[in-house]
């Protein structure tokens, strides 16, 4: 009777034992990578511009307000009630308050430079992060790179079902370990 190789067959289930391991530990360092990525904070720059982005966003209705409140002398006709007109300059056409599209409107330049200002003097939440395009190509390349990376262990894990070795847990015994 000839002799079974037996470290043959040991060195082979060590082989699939360590790739399954490899792909496991690949697996996990691109999926805490990819959460690092997400969840990092935008750069002060592109904050700055949101932010002041949504001012002029509020601020945008004065002029179209302005020219609604003057229609009538804006072609030619005569102002009746001067007082009452002058306090729709500030008012933007409702109650007596100065209203706040008006003040950012008018203020717009200093109260942006204040908003910059502030953004770059607060505490951060961490590091800044990728802009937000560099951001999304770098989460889309992550999840490619594990959606394959979960693909190969799958793959190595049905392979080694088929073959009825089972790798959760899986450890190649040791020397005077017995079965």
């Amino acid at each position: 009777m000839a002799m079974f190789d037996f470290s043959a067959i040991k060195n082979a289930l060590k082989n699939v034992g360590d790739e399954h391991q490899k792909l496991l530990t690949k697996l996990e360092k691109l999926k805490r990578e990819r959460d690092e990525v997400a969840a990092s904070p935008i750069p002060k720059n592109e904050l700055k511009e949101k932010i002041v982005g949504l001012l002029d966003s509020v601020s945008n209705n004065y002029p179209k307000q302005l020219l609604n409140d003057f229609r009538h002398q804006v072609v030619g006709e005569p102002m009746t009630h001067p007082e009452i007109r002058i306090g729709n300059i500030l008012r933007n056409g409702t109650g007596n308050s100065v209203s706040a599209n008006t003040l950012l409107y008018l203020l717009r330049d200093q109260i942006a430079e204040g908003i910059k200002r502030a953004v770059d003097e607060m505490p951060y939440p961490g590091p800044e992060g990728l802009p937000t395009a560099e951001r999304e190509a770098k989460l889309a390349d992550l999840d490619k790179q594990i959606e394959k990376a979960e693909t190969e262990l799958q793959k190595l894990t049905s392979q080694a079902q088929a073959a009825g070795v089972e790798l959760k847990g899986f450890r190649v015994p040791a020397k005077g370990d017995r079965a």
